[in-house]
């Protein structure tokens, strides 16, 4: 009986560490890609970013890329001051909120013409 409490604790302990491993890797994560574009128009498309943690993230710098089939190509870099707070969003789109061809209701963090994505075989 002593033996399985000590094995089920290490396990238990385990399990925290890979747990606490694996959260550390995953700070900011793609949390929405509208890919496809929306009734207004095909090229209206954004990417929000969601920080998964309770620090500040900056992504000041960062470049997000896009694979199509096996070309790797830049998609964009982000400003200086692309600060994500707290479990914060960062909104990417292609037009602003009050652009006639978007269908966006919120205003974005940043907006470049470099969002476009291919409608097979995408992966940032």
């Amino acid at each position: 009986m002593k033996l399985y409490k000590s094995i089920s604790v290490g396990a238990i302990l385990v399990a925290i560490v890979a747990s606490a491993a694996y959260s550390q890797t995953r700070t900011v994560v793609f949390s929405e890609i509208m890919w496809m574009g929306s009734s207004k128009s095909s090229k209206d498309k954004w990417i929000e970013l969601r920080n998964t943690t309770s620090d500040t993230v900056d992504m000041s710098g960062w470049l997000i890329t896009k694979l199509s089939g096996d070309e790797e190509t830049e998609m964009l870099t982000l400003p200086d001051n692309s600060v994500l707070g707290p479990y914060e969003v960062f909104l990417i789109a292609r037009y602003s909120a009050d652009d006639t061809n978007s269908v966006l209701g919120v205003r974005p963090d940043l907006i470049s013409s470099k969002v476009s994505f291919s409608k097979s075989n995408l992966q940032l």
